[in-house]
């Protein structure tokens, strides 16, 4: 227990003897990274804004695969740089850019409204089936905004096109499907008008007119169900449109306040740390060394 105390009084005295040495090493690490984090690293930020994909008849018109192929693809990126002219190639900007889905996350939209007692904020949580979110990391705030704004505009501009052409067809469809619905209603009111005919008419007999009217019957009730399917299709068809959107844009790229990288307070404290545990081993180190002289 004596050796212990002794030993452990030894290496107090250590360190205060070489008290000079660890404080020195540790300003030292913190002053070469707080140069390094405020004089040479250049600032770094992030903006990203989120989107929804259109459906069609509730079914995601792309997946995350092809939309980030579609986003990265040259045609989109060479257009997004003519347009910002910020001197980045498309390969520069694929780098730049992050994509990603929001399948097993979510998103939060704040709203308010006034109410007697003043302004409220609601928070509406958009769960992430059919929302992705696109990111860029860039020298400038304002850029880093233009950039993820641009490459949303284009990817929405080049792909409504495809969700048009599909709604167009279910459009186009239900408008046939319509049409046939007019030519049954009209074979209806032929079939019974004809009706009215046949139980009017003086020139048949009883039994003739029960024989033609069973004929109209039966052809009546294929009328019937074949107007039936056509309602049924019509009806899945309004449906399938209804549950149709559009792509289009939930939250708007922000102007980022503060840079991402570097953290400089996180460097500083962990050079503060690692220049303490250096000053520590040389401190012990060094009494070491001058012990195995004398």
């Amino acid at each position: 227990m004596a050796d212990e105390e002794i030993d452990l009084r030894e290496l107090i005295n250590v360190l205060l003897r070489r008290k000079y040495i660890i404080i020195g090493i540790t300003l030292m690490a913190i002053l070469i990274a707080g140069i390094i984090s405020y004089a040479v690293l250049s600032p770094v930020y992030k903006s990203s804004a989120t989107f929804k994909i259109a459906k069609i008849d509730s079914s995601l018109l792309f997946n995350k695969n092809e939309i980030e192929n579609k986003i990265k693809s040259d045609y989109v990126l060479q257009k997004v740089a003519d347009k910002l002219k910020f001197g980045l190639v498309p390969v520069e900007l694929s780098n730049i850019i992050k994509i990603d889905s929001l399948d097993d996350d979510y998103i939060t939209l704040s709203t308010e409204h006034t109410s007697q007692k003043g302004y409220t904020r609601n928070k509406v949580y958009l769960y992430g089936s059919g929302y992705v979110t696109v990111s860029a990391e860039y020298g400038s705030p304002e850029k880093a905004r233009d950039i993820v704004l641009s490459v949303i505009n284009q990817f929405i501009e080049i792909s409504k096109p495809h969700y048009q052409d599909q709604i167009a067809l279910l459009e186009k469809e239900k408008e046939s499907t319509e049409k046939q619905m007019e030519i049954e209603r009209e074979n209806m009111d032929a079939v019974e008008k004809l009706r009215f005919d046949i139980l009017k008419s003086d020139d048949l007999s009883l039994t003739e007119k029960q024989i033609q009217i069973n004929l109209l019957l039966n052809y009546s009730i294929q009328i019937r169900d074949s107007y039936n399917e056509l309602a049924e299709k019509y009806y899945i068809l309004e449906n399938q449109i209804l549950n149709s959107s559009n792509f289009e844009l939930i939250k708007y790229p922000s102007i980022p306040q503060a840079p991402i990288k570097p953290n400089k307070k996180l460097n500083l404290a962990i050079s503060g740390v690692l220049g303490l545990f250096l000053g520590v081993f040389i401190a012990f180190f060094t009494e070491f060394w001058q012990s195995g002289k004398q």
